[in-house]
């Protein structure tokens, strides 16, 4: 999967669909024209895979897929320090236009946004501890770049569950103002010598020509995960909103509920704060139903809605090792304007066979798709498994 989902797959303004995959160590875009579907190979790029290495889903280089107001595909691709920028030409072949430099060589986060004039949106966290949130932009007609923040300790500094969490994300609203979601520091507070997760939700802005933070969300106590999964997206009324997921946690560090929250902000700059589900649909391991929200991925539909695609949550406890979590069975919200309303769209069913990375949406007329990994798991013990993934791709009507 291309980044962490979020810009692999999108639709141009004239109504085609593109989307870039990583297969092997090649990175390709397809793309459909009405029923027509065509592919591209932009280059051998990849990294080899090497098993046993931390986050083995993220090991290829960032990609990210973006349309102009031209429908032009546009590819960012991470190499080093700068950002290669590959723009489809008019015979649909890819050229290579001039490298964006960026600060720094080595992130750890990383998203990307078009805005309004076509203008490039980049927005990364360097590696290691406490490192500088920093973002640019051409906006202005070259590139400038400003530090939003410091992140507080290791960026990435979760306990390695059995799914993918997602830090970071960034929309750009009609006056090329950047709205970006972060966990501010992932902490380990201690309970009997043992470190448990807990962090919380953060929004940044430039709407008003600084940078701005504010806590958006956070725990009843110093144990859970608020941080480590949301997504942004600017309303019809021109406010962000924010999908995000809340993992309350025991003392212990062991996962109680889960719940998909949706935030919207007025025009006064005020926060609404609404529960869209606690529950999951029939994605269980040991410890019954621990409802879900996980890795949400927000967008308004032409009716102006908004729609979430996320994923229910599970978990069974194991002698001697504690608790293990599960990301799994993808599902669709919508607001119909009085109630969320829900469906499931890839259907799982025991957490310990499958789970899913990375699910992404894009939506565009009246019609929606899905794609993500699905990672088939056969486990050896509790804690050691063989995992495969395989990507897939659900095409669906707009409710």
């Amino acid at each position: 999967m291309a980044g962490e989902g979020f810009n692999s797959i999108q639709f141009a303004p004239n109504g085609k669909l593109g989307f870039i995959a990583w297969r092997g160590r090649d990175l390709i875009y397809r793309e459909r024209n009405g029923a027509s579907w065509s592919e591209r190979v932009l280059g051998t790029f990849g990294s080899g895979y090497a098993a046993g290495g931390v986050e083995e889903y993220r090991f290829q280089p960032f990609a990210a897929l973006l349309f102009d107001s031209q429908s032009r595909a546009h590819i960012l691709r991470h190499n080093g320090g700068s950002f290669n920028h590959h723009v489809q030409q008019s015979d649909g072949r890819f050229a290579e236009e001039a490298a964006i430099s960026v600060n720094g060589s080595s992130f750890s986060l990383i998203t990307v946004a078009m805005g309004p004039g076509d203008k490039l949106h980049i927005a990364l966290v360097g590696s290691g501890s406490y490192p500088a949130m920093n973002y640019g932009s051409n906006k202005n007609g070259s590139w400038q770049w400003s530090q939003v923040t410091t992140i507080a300790g290791n960026p990435r500094g979760f306990l390695r569950q059995s799914y993918a969490p997602r830090w970071f994300s960034m929309a750009i609203d009609s006056g090329h103002n950047a709205h970006i979601t972060y966990c501010p520091e992932f902490k380990k507070p201690s309970y009997n010598g043992r470190g448990r997760p807990y962090s919380q939700l953060n929004y940044a802005s430039n709407r008003g020509g600084n940078w701005s933070t504010q806590k958006i969300h956070s725990t009843i106590d110093d144990s859970g995960d608020v941080g480590a999964g949301a997504s942004i997206a600017i309303a019809p009324d021109g406010q962000p909103a924010i999908a995000n997921w809340y993992n309350e946690r025991a003392s212990t560090g062991s996962s109680q509920y889960n719940q998909l929250y949706y935030f919207k902000r007025d025009s006064s700059g005020n926060w609404s704060k609404k529960l869209v589900t606690g529950s999951a649909a029939g994605y269980l391991a040991g410890d019954g139903d621990k409802g879900g929200g996980f890795a949400p991925y927000l967008r308004f539909d032409p009716k102006g809605r908004p729609n979430i695609a996320f994923c229910d949550d599970a978990s069974e406890h194991f002698a001697n090792w504690g608790q293990n979590e599960y990301g799994g069975n993808l599902r669709h919200a919508y607001f119909d304007g009085s109630q969320w309303k829900f469906r499931t769209i890839f259907q799982q069913g025991r957490a310990y066979d499958g789970q899913i990375v990375y699910p992404a949406m894009a939506l565009s007329g009246g019609e929606m798709v899905f794609t993500g990994l699905e990672r088939k798991t056969a486990w050896i013990d509790s804690r050691r498994a063989n995992s495969t993934y395989k990507w897939f791709y659900i095409q669906s009507g707009l409710p």
